[in-house]
């Protein structure tokens, strides 16, 4: 387990952490979550030992992370925003180098299971200016596994790769889920959604909201919408609409569309359109529109910065 206890970080008069406190279980994949500059690589580099707090601590199995620097860094795997790879240098000689640093054993078995774990498996010889950035990433990913560790740190993991990519970066991540204890993070809101177990929401330096990604949607239900169109007669469809409890706002649209904002857990699609149709209207579609994450994330961030 990853326990993150009221931590703050100070740069001279800017507050970059505001004492922020989560927890990681073990094999869970954590993402954290929050526009750029909101403190996330902060958060990151305070985690693995980078950067020291100004107050508060980090726990990585119980140790203390700057009183027990040795054993924990024998436990963490770290990919920073921007993957400290050596142009120069081949995969493979790369990847060994790395690894005598981290005095791993068995060293060529270890760098052929990276390999072949991160998908660069047979790529020995290329030298990393040769490749494209998702390969990069990869290298990059490799080591950061190349100590075999229990618990992976990933800042910004799929930054600037294009969609594919992205969806192979995201593809290997999830692949290491069960087998490593992972935080991520991210300003890419798709990337939780798919990846992550749970969401730990940050901005202006504060953790604003956490949880699985569906307790978030439940916990925001009040913003549900609910979608109805009928063969005309709008305004008389608008006006039973009106009278149903829950209903706090309605939106006319085009082709005999109504948008409904429904408070609370409420979902009256099942009265409304039995209402609609005993009232000899045509009713033609009605679903209810889930909130999503980016909802969410909009609504939860812009109330932190005072609705600017």
């Amino acid at each position: 387990m990853i326990r993150v206890d009221n931590v703050k970080k100070v740069f001279g008069e800017f507050e970059a952490l505001k004492g922020i406190s989560f927890n990681v279980n073990d094999g869970e994949i954590v993402g954290l979550l929050g526009p750029n500059g909101a403190g996330k690589t902060t958060a990151m580099r305070i985690c693995t030992g980078f950067m020291p707090a100004t107050s508060g601590n980090v726990f990585v199995n119980d140790y203390e992370i700057h009183n027990n620097a040795d054993p924990i860094k024998e436990m963490l795997g770290y990919l920073p925003e921007n993957p400290p790879i050596y142009n120069e240098m081949t995969i493979s000689d790369y990847l060994f180098f790395v690894a005598r640093l981290k005095h791993v054993k068995k060293l060529d078995q270890q760098v052929q299971k990276v390999m072949k774990a991160t998908g660069i498996k047979g790529m020995d010889s290329h030298f990393i200016q040769t490749l494209s950035k998702g390969y990069k990433q990869r290298v990059g990913i490799a080591q950061a596994l190349i100590n075999d560790p229990k618990f992976l740190v990933l800042d910004e993991p799929t930054v600037g790769l294009d969609p594919n990519q992205i969806i192979e970066i995201r593809e290997l991540i999830k692949s290491l889920r069960g087998d490593r204890t992972i935080i991520l993070s991210t300003h890419i809101l798709p990337e939780v959604s798919e990846i992550c177990d749970r969401v730990v929401i940050i901005d202006n330096g504060k953790i604003v909201a956490e949880g699985t990604p569906d307790k978030l949607r439940d916990i925001m239900a009040y913003t549900n919408k609910i979608l109805i169109q009928v063969a005309g007669e709008v305004e008389k469809t608008k006006k039973i609409c009106e009278n149903f409890k829950g209903v706090k706002d309605i939106t006319v649209q085009a082709d005999n569309r109504l948008l409904l904002s429904i408070e609370g857990h409420n979902d009256i699609r099942s009265e409304l359109s039995s209402k609609i149709i005993s009232e000899n209207l045509k009713l033609k579609e009605i679903r209810l529109l889930e909130i999503s994450l980016e909802d969410i994330f909009k609504k939860l961030t812009v109330e932190e910065q005072g609705g600017k």
